[in-house]
């Protein structure tokens, strides 16, 4: 499966914010709000291959803040 269907697969499943994870921290850049790490668990990781590397999606939830998003690494 490739990148962008499985961003359409989590925003379909109610992952709707793309996160990028600065160092103990996800940042939303729509927003531009950091969130700690520590306050989301990874719900699931999606591997898939983009330019020959191997990458992963994970789906982040969080009840502290009540958000589910993804990010890719």
């Amino acid at each position: 499966m490739d990148k962008e269907t499985i961003i359409k697969n989590l925003i379909a499943a109610g992952y709707t914010t793309n996160f990028t994870l600065d160092k103990d921290c996800l940042y939303c850049g729509i927003t531009e709000t950091t969130y700690l790490l520590i306050s989301f668990n990874v719900d699931k990781e999606i591997g898939f291959m983009e330019d020959g590397i191997n990458k992963k999606i994970r789906a982040v939830s969080s009840e502290e803040y009540g958000l589910k998003g993804y990010n890719v690494h």
